[in-house]
Parts: C-alpha cells; sequence; structure tokens
C-alpha cells in the first residue's frame, strides 16, 4: 500500500505517461460526479466516496464511514493502473 496522504500526493509519485494517465482519468471523473462526493486517499488509493446525505437507503455496510463509489489505483512498478467501482 502507498503511504500518502492526499491525491495530489498519490499522483506525485509517478512520472510522465503514468502521471498524465492518472490525471485524466482522475479530471474526467471530477466533471461526471456531483460536487456533494469526497476525494480522499483510501485504502492507498485515489477513492471518491458518497456522502451519507446522498445515499443514505442504500448504505447495507458501517454507518460511520463513507459509501466507497469509485477508486483509481496503480502501483509503481506495474506497467497499469486500475479503476474500481464498488
Amino acid at each position: 500500500m502507498i503511504n500518502v496522504l492526499t491525491p495530489v500526493d498519490y499522483i506525485k509519485q509517478f512520472q510522465g505517461e503514468r502521471r498524465e494517465a492518472v490525471i485524466k482519468l482522475r479530471e474526467t471523473i471530477f466533471r461526471h460526479l456531483p460536487e456533494e462526493f469526497k476525494k480522499p486517499i483510501g485504502e492507498g488509493m485515489i477513492a471518491y466516496v458518497a456522502p451519507h446525505l446522498i445515499y443514505q437507503e442504500r448504505y447495507n455496510c458501517n454507518k460511520e464511514e463513507p459509501l466507497p463509489f469509485i477508486s483509481i489505483a496503480s502501483q509503481k512498478f506495474k506497467p497499469y493502473f486500475r479503476l474500481y467501482n464498488y
């Protein structure tokens, strides 16, 4: 797991095409998600989570934690990155 505190720190660890690809994917997600969604680092990945106010009735997990929606994962030593949609 990558030890970073913010999405910007996460992206800074990459260079060249990898960094550009993650930035473009992140920008695309930003454009299509409601503003209320939070954008933390979760489980060592860039995460997008739904706040309780939007999807209360759909929660079937820990009510203290936000609902995971999408995450971007990329490991420095692998030639690809992953997009998780929960």
